[in-house]
């Protein structure tokens, strides 16, 4: 009876015990950028959103980065901007495939997207990260009322470890 009263809760048995589909991982490239790295460490191909192309910059709408301050102070860096235009791609990873994408914190933690995050850890601008530990996340919400090829685009959200 309890067990049956757990798996209404969530879902099925299968959702507990769910297959590990994707691994993030995040390293510093130099003072101002990390790569961000996801892979399908899955049997099966993967679809997922890879990032927006806007025409004039790129934006990575599915991932966050967390950075962490020596005072242990937290800033969220959003990749997510306004734009007239845009274009979303959408890639299949393989099993054992990479989607890898190196990222400009510097540039995203002064974009006026995040600038409340810098007023909040007591920064005005932000011009390196040699000094912050990073991690990153992935994420995507399910779509329900899509087409089923939107649908069958993974969603949940894995996280990175931290890195120095």
């Amino acid at each position: 009876m309890m067990l049956a009263s757990i798996l209404n809760i969530f879902g099925s048995k299968s959702m507990i015990m769910s297959e590990k589909i994707l691994h993030l991982s995040v390293k510093k490239v130099d003072e101002r950028s990390v790569e961000v790295r996801l892979t399908n460490v899955s049997k099966q191909v993967v679809r997922l959103y890879s990032h927006v192309e806007t025409g004039e910059e790129r934006h990575y709408d599915n991932f966050e980065i967390v950075l962490l301050t020596p005072d242990n102070e937290q800033m969220y860096l959003s990749f997510y901007g306004d734009r007239d235009k845009s274009a979303r791609i959408i890639i299949e990873l393989q099993p054992n495939e990479n989607l890898t994408h190196t990222i400009d914190l510097v540039y995203w933690a002064n974009h006026y997207v995040n600038s409340a995050e810098l007023k909040n850890i007591g920064l005005f601008h932000l011009s390196s990260i040699s000094l912050l530990k990073v991690k990153a996340r992935y994420f995507n919400q399910p779509c329900q009322d899509c087409t089923e090829y939107y649908k069958a685009i993974w969603s949940g959200y894995c996280d990175s470890e931290w890195v120095e």
